[in-house]
């Protein structure tokens, strides 16, 4: 099955130019937005101008789980417990929370967390996207709440 047809049937030059393009979209925002990213770029010598098409992604500065631990906003286990603390406020069953939590904090396989609860795959991945709705619908509204109190 196809879902997007223009993305999954476009020929290798045309994606590696959209590749290419995206690439330098995310190393520009990278750069100009993030102290971190800017900073190890500048210690390898690279300017968002060095980085033209896929091939380039070699130039770039890896990012290691120390890195992560070090310089991540609010440490990494801080976003986790924010996110566990907009999950709270949503009335889903312990299956939801479960299912939530397996797909977008572990990153568990769909298959896998169908076979873990004992559900069909495509049961996993409908309830996926309608928890994901909720929860985006949550953020901004968090969002919204504490942009009004640090205006």
């Amino acid at each position: 099955m196809i879902w997007n047809e223009t993305i999954e049937c476009m020929d290798r030059e045309e994606m590696r130019k959209l590749q290419s393009l995206r690439l330098k979209r995310v190393v520009e925002h990278a750069y100009h937005n993030s102290p971190f990213y800017r900073k190890k770029m500048q210690e390898m010598g690279i300017t968002p101008d060095d980085v033209q098409t896929i091939d380039d992604i070699t130039k770039l500065p890896f990012t290691v789980k120390q890195d992560l631990r070090d310089n991540y906003p609010f440490g990494l286990t801080k976003v986790i417990e924010f996110l566990q603390t907009i999950i709270g406020k949503l009335k889903w069953s312990d299956e939801d929370r479960l299912v939530w939590t397996l797909r977008f904090i572990e990153n568990t396989a769909p298959v896998e967390v169908a076979e873990r609860i004992g559900r069909k795959r495509s049961w996993v991945d409908t309830r996926y996207s309608r928890l994901n709705a909720h929860f985006k619908k949550a953020i901004k509204n968090w969002w919204e709440e504490n942009n009004k109190k640090n205006r």
